[in-house]
């Protein structure tokens, strides 16, 4: 199913839907104390992401219990890959060209890099 993609705010209830594997609407609200969102803005994010394929829903009293239907990385690699199409015409080479030569990467994520490099090299998939 092609999807539509989530924006930044409805990415934000998916993650706390993954996390927490079903949840209301008042869930996903108690989620993020932080965000100055009233629960209108709340429910009207999760009542996307269901009407784009993201979620199902089940009435359970006055309240419906969301649950995804999509994994996270299945998502978060399609967001990626649109990404790479977008910024760098579909090429993988100059986004991890860009990665290594950040000056922003910790030595363990340089690490974490030089592994994954290893491990294409010999061919394995992860």
């Amino acid at each position: 199913m092609n999807r539509p993609e989530l924006s930044t705010a409805e990415l934000e209830v998916m993650k706390v839907l993954w996390d927490k594997g079903t949840g209301t609407v008042k869930d996903v609200q108690a989620a993020l104390p932080d965000k100055q969102w009233g629960y209108t803005t709340f429910m009207t994010l999760v009542v996307r992401a269901y009407e784009k394929g993201y979620l199902k829903r089940e009435k359970q009293g006055p309240a419906y219990i969301y649950e995804p239907v999509v994994s996270q990385k299945k998502t978060m690699g399609r967001m990626v890959r649109g990404f790479v199409d977008r910024v760098f015409d579909g090429a993988l080479g100059p986004l991890v060209n860009y990665i290594a030569e950040s000056k922003e990467l910790s030595p363990k994520e340089m690490e974490e890099l030089r592994k994954l490099a290893k491990s294409l090299e010999k061919g394995d998939k992860k």
